[in-house]
Order: C-alpha cells, then structure tokens, then sequence
C-alpha cells in the first residue's frame, strides 16, 4: 500500500543565520554536502557524508558522466507599482512570456497585496508612465489576477521588471543580482525563478568538467508558479502542480541516447532538470510502448505538471546534484522521493549540523546511486 504522506512529514527547523542571503563571492566556491549511497538499502544509519568545494566537483564524477543542465533564462519579472492612492503594489508576472506573451498585453500574476478592490484599476509602474490594468481573478487559479499592460509585456519587464527573488531574501536587489541570480549558460528566457541548483558553475569550473570527459546536455524548463506554489493540502496526495513548460532538443536526446546505450551516468543538475527528464521518459514510453525496442529520446517541446513523491519510480536519473529546498515543498518532496524520506530526513540535519548555507544563493549537496541500484540500465519501453 502506498503510504498517505502529510504535509508534515516533511518539515524541519532552519535556524535564520542559514539562510543564505547573498550569493558567495565566487561561484564554485560553495560548499557541497555528498551523500554517499555505495552502501546504502535506504537505511539513514547507513549514509555517511564527504563534503567538498563546488570547484572539486569534476573529481567526483567520472569520464562520460552527462550532466544535464536547465538553461532557461531568469526574466525580470517583479515589478514595482503604486495605486491612485499612493500605496504600495508589487505585482509578480507569472506566465512564460517567452512561449505565451511575446506580442500581447495580457498575463496572470501575482499582486501583493491582493485585494479584489484592485480589479478594475490601473496601477502605475515605479519609474515610468506605464500602468498595469488588473481586470479579474484567475477563476482557475484564485491566487492570481488576470492584468493587462499598457504596452508590451516583454517590453515592459526587460525596462522596468526587478529579478523576482525569493521572499526569504530579506533586502532588496542589488545590481549584481541580475547577473549572479542567473546561470551563466542560461540563454532561453522564460522562468520567474532561477534553477538554483547550476548557479555554482563557472567558466572555469566547466572547463575542468570537459578536460575530466564529463559530457553535457541543456534542456529547457521554464520555472513556473508551480515550482514554488506552497502546498496547502494536508496530504500531499492531494496538492495539484501547475503546468511548466518543457522543451529539449535533438544534441541533447542524442546525447543521452548515447549516455543509455554505453551505460553511463546521468545526472540532473537541479530538480528541475530532473523533472523533465523524467517527464520525458514517461511521456516516451507511452508513445513506445507498442514496439519493444530500447528508450530512444527524441526532440520535442511539451508541458508537465508531474508531481515527484515518495514511491515514485525514477526511470532514468543516476544522480542529483541540487541545493537545499523549504520544508515543506514540492522540491522537499522530490528529494525525499529519491534519496528515501528517512535518508532526506538526515542529510538536511546533517547539513544543518555542518552550518551549510540553505536556499537559493546557499550550498549545494550531491547524490548518486549506486551502479547496482541505477534505474535505466535494462530500461525498454515494453
């Protein structure tokens, strides 16, 4: 029987001071907690844990371990606005501009604070002439508004939009973040969050991967509402995910076709990359199911709502690395799901113990399984 997870079941206390609310100095220069699984039947008492510098990553991995990395660009989202009134809006745009609103005016979003006697007013964007309208609810998704700009979405944001960080970071942006709350290979605009996880690669970092023979792929997922959404179900069976958009494309699919023929590893760096590959995988044994022959990737562009949880059957991932995620979340879950609840459990106490920074601009920890226990080895779509 597949256990009813609670909410609870996936809290813990984080001491304020851990928080990370600026990025390090130097990218590679977190700290990364390795969970080390060789031992492992998903007993805790069995884990044991290494730490290193992110810059040492390439001496953990093998030749032709493919990473695979989530290079949807961060856009300006947040923007600041004032009612007629003189008061305070901050009005947080949540739809994927790129695949959605490149030539219209209208978008959802998120207001703060979110009064319906909002709707029908236009509010005045901070440092300029233009006006968001806010037309109605979401009747779909009650938490957001339906608004129209007086010009140009994408327009709009890229001249007057704030990077959308966490309300966890408690001061305001800084014109470095603009850079540092952005991967550097990141080149397709599109998320209202940043994949934290690839914020630890540098140039220099890449370039030791390549002269190791660690092999990468870029995928595209565009980081939605629903990444963050807080869960406000009591069980977790019940909280439904918002859509997110996906895309990969053919050197990517080649590449991890080639990575599943000679059985090298796979890992995704960062849950959102992890989602879509398994996503992916899912969606192509649907359509292969019929012809019993090996998994083959191919290009494609779709949209996923998967919601990963404990007894989820991972098809295709090897390893994770991935930062330290909010109790209680969708990514919290995720994590749980593949390492174990009862290993998650400990390794985000051993971090907290060990003082590592948690969060977007925090540290960093990294899995992998074991060769023994890896999921796609003898994978067909039969």
């Amino acid at each position: 029987m597949t256990k009813d997870w609670k909410l609870d079941d996936f809290g813990y206390e984080l001491p304020d001071e851990l928080i990370a609310q600026n990025p390090k100095e130097q990218r590679s220069k977190s700290r990364v907690l390795q969970v080390k699984l060789e031992n492992v039947s998903r007993k805790p008492n069995d884990v044991n844990f290494n730490e290193f510098y992110f810059s040492d990553l390439a001496s953990k991995l093998k030749k032709n371990d493919l990473l695979i990395f989530n290079n949807s660009k961060v856009v300006p989202a947040r923007l600041r606005c004032t009612k007629k009134t003189g008061g305070n809006i901050e009005v947080l745009v949540t739809d994927n501009i790129q695949t959605n609103h490149t030539t219209n005016r209208h978008a959802n979003a998120l207001v703060k604070p979110g009064r319906n006697n909002l709707i029908g007013e236009n509010i005045k964007i901070v440092g300029s002439n233009e006006y968001v309208k806010i037309l109605n609810r979401n009747p779909n998704r009650p938490e957001q508004f339906m608004i129209q700009f007086s010009k140009s979405i994408k327009d709009t944001l890229n001249k007057y939009g704030e990077m959308p960080l966490p309300p966890y970071i408690k001061r305001k942006e800084a014109k470095s973040d603009k850079n540092r709350y952005q991967n550097v290979y990141a080149d397709t605009p599109g998320s209202i969050a940043a994949p934290t996880a690839g914020l630890h690669f540098d140039n220099q970092l890449f370039e030791k991967l390549r002269l190791k023979g660690v092999n990468f792929g870029f995928v595209t997922l565009h980081v939605g509402i629903g990444t963050f959404m807080p869960i406000r179900s009591h069980l977790i069976n019940d909280h439904n995910m918002h859509e997110e958009h996906c895309e990969i494309s053919d050197n990517c699919a080649e590449a991890i076709n080639l990575a599943l023929r000679e059985n090298h590893r796979i890992i995704a760096v960062g849950t959102t990359s992890l989602r879509l590959l398994e996503s992916l995988v899912l969606r192509t044994i649907n359509v292969q199911a019929t012809n019993r022959k090996p998994l083959s990737i191919e290009s494609q562009s779709w949209n996923t709502d998967l919601f990963i949880k404990p007894g989820f059957q991972f098809k295709i991932i090897d390893g994770l690395i991935t930062n330290f995620h909010l109790p209680k979340s969708t990514l919290m879950i995720l994590i749980s799901a593949f390492l174990g609840h009862k290993i998650c459990m400990r390794t985000y106490q051993e971090a907290i113990q060990r003082n590592f920074r948690f969060f977007s601009y925090g540290d960093a920890m990294i899995a992998i399984k074991p060769q023994h226990v890896s999921f796609h080895r003898n994978f067909d779509a039969s």
